[in-house]
């Protein structure tokens, strides 16, 4: 990079880009959930995926939200949202999902992301974020390349997610380093892992759904009771810095273009 102190005179067709220390491309795909009406929940990243949403059961539009003017309502009984299966939305080295979600109560186990039925290994499964059974717990499971055994859980310490309260939620993968790591509100969590990191994870032909487990019978769906907004998935392992820009102290900023 070139640094030019003092004035300047550029002639001719120039192109500046500037790039800062936490620099990264556009998410895979970049959900803003502001839509407030149809079923379409548009894919906003400049990634040019074009992973859009759709809204299922009575997944409704909300003024109840982080980043407004809208964010999507589930009522823990049969909403969700269909994200389907491109092999872009599963990230076989490295990934980190990052959103905002409001609980209107913790009943067993919900799902806030799942790309993972329930059971013994499988070759749909990928990944899911839970809550622990009844609590504000953030469980985050991979299911390694080879489909064997009942994959890694990492699950915080402590209850983190609150209920009528928004929070960021953040999980992070990488099999280079064999890490998983769960940050809440732009701050690391201490976890207990169950499991060995793998190198790679498995893609999976599960479709991806929030809100819910689409993968699973209706009896293991564990539809998630609350509000989403603000969600992306990113096929890098974002760094301290980079989820600390991605959660904005609370204001969530604009991330079609990645962090510039």
């Amino acid at each position: 990079m070139t640094q030019v102190d003092g004035n300047a005179t550029i002639q001719g067709d120039v192109k500046l880009q500037y790039k800062s220390d936490v620099y990264s491309p556009p998410p895979v795909v970049y959900l803003r959930m502001n839509e407030g009406t149809g079923t379409t929940v548009g894919d906003s990243s400049k990634a040019g995926n074009d992973l859009d949403g759709e809204l299922g059961g009575s997944a409704s539009w909300s003024t109840v939200f982080k980043n407004g003017p809208y964010a999507v309502e589930f009522d823990g009984d049969s909403d969700y949202i269909d994200m389907d299966n491109d092999t872009a939305l599963a990230p076989s080295t490295a990934f980190s999902i990052s959103y905002w979600v409001r609980a209107n109560s913790f009943t067993g186990y919900t799902r806030m992301v799942s790309k993972y039925p329930t059971g013994a290994g499988s070759p749909s499964y990928s990944y899911t974020i839970l809550t622990g059974n009844g609590t504000g717990q953030v469980r985050f499971f991979v299911m390694q390349a080879s489909n064997t055994g009942s994959g890694t859980v990492v699950m915080t310490d402590s209850a983190e997610l609150t209920v009528d309260t928004w929070h960021h939620v953040v999980c992070t993968y990488s099999g280079a380093n064999t890490r998983m790591r769960v940050y809440v509100d732009g701050a690391l969590k201490d976890v207990t892992r169950t499991g060995t990191v793998p190198s790679s994870i498995n893609q999976g032909t599960a479709k991806l759904s929030l809100g819910a487990n689409l993968a699973g019978s209706i009896a293991s769906r564990q539809y998630w009771d609350g509000y989403m907004d603000e969600f992306s998935l990113w096929n890098v392992e974002l760094t301290a810095d980079q989820i600390s820009y991605v959660y904005g102290n609370g204001v969530p900023p604009d991330l079609s273009v990645g962090i510039p």
